[in-house]
């Protein structure tokens, strides 16, 4: 039995990053941290946000992590604009690679596309494609219990729950059809029904876009099958400096950070 925290999407956000993990030090209530992909990608800070995911005992692939690997594809302009300097960041040179360079490529490239254990699956995207598929709100019709192919063909997927991230928009969804949003609160805490299936987004750390700009994370206690959101916050203004100094970086994403959007 396992208390572990989950964080996706910290988009080498590094002050988001660390403020988590002060959280977390700070608490002291968790026995592993698990990332479910895109470390890098938006931010400014990919190496050092690599450094702090070495130390995680899961590190999940991302569709950010993908499109360093191979190339961006279906990113619009402003992201593929970060995802190719991110990749300048990354990729070893190819006459004198330092040991450095050699083992951040190495980091991304190892990453795995699901991880499970037990009845719990964990993704970056939805069981059916781990990479870029997206779970959304608008994905489930909470009034009428409702949902579509899409949900459905998940829910077959999941063993009995699956933690995901990839659409940075923290929340709950039961095979019942209810939906659970822990938007705008500091903490929220779900116990889930061992009977049904539950898909459970994690949220961003480094960008949140569900209106509330302090980074996301959750924690998962196995044994008492709760699963709690924490908001934290973190040095925007900062990070709004960091990437407003990288002419590869649009503003825009430094401004969203404000907004939570």
């Amino acid at each position: 039995m396992a208390r572990t925290a989950i964080l996706s999407d910290i988009h080498a956000n590094i002050r988001a990053l660390e403020a988590v993990l002060e959280d977390l030090e700070r608490r002291g209530d968790v026995d592993r941290i698990f990332s479910l992909g895109d470390v890098i990608g938006y931010g400014p800070r990919p190496l050092e946000c690599l450094q702090h995911a070495r130390n995680f005992h899961l590190r999940l692939r991302g569709n950010h992590e993908q499109a360093v690997i191979h190339g961006a594809r279906d990113f619009n302009a402003m992201a593929k604009r970060a995802i190719d300097w991110t990749r300048q960041q990354i990729l070893p040179q190819p006459e004198r690679p330092t040991a450095q360079q050699l083992a951040d490529w190495n980091l991304v490239t190892g990453m795995a596309e699901r991880h499970l254990e037990g009845e719990v699956l964990f993704v970056h995207g939805a069981p059916q494609d781990p990479i870029d598929e997206y779970i959304l709100p608008m994905d489930i019709d909470p009034v009428h219990r409702s949902y579509g192919a899409k949900l459905h063909t998940a829910f077959q997927l999941t063993p009995s729950v699956t933690f995901c991230g990839h659409s940075h928009f923290p929340a709950l969804y039961t095979q019942a059809g209810d939906y659970v949003s822990p938007t705008l609160q500091k903490e929220v805490t779900v116990q889930l029904d061992p009977r049904i299936k539950h898909i459970v987004n994690v949220g961003s750390v480094g960008q949140p876009r569900d209106g509330d700009n302090r980074a996301c994370y959750v924690v998962w206690d196995d044994e008492r099958r709760t699963v709690t959101w924490r908001r934290v916050h973190y040095d925007i203004q900062d990070m709004y400096n960091q990437i407003f100094a990288i002419s590869a970086l649009d503003d825009v994403l430094g401004e969203r950070l404000f907004r939570g959007q």
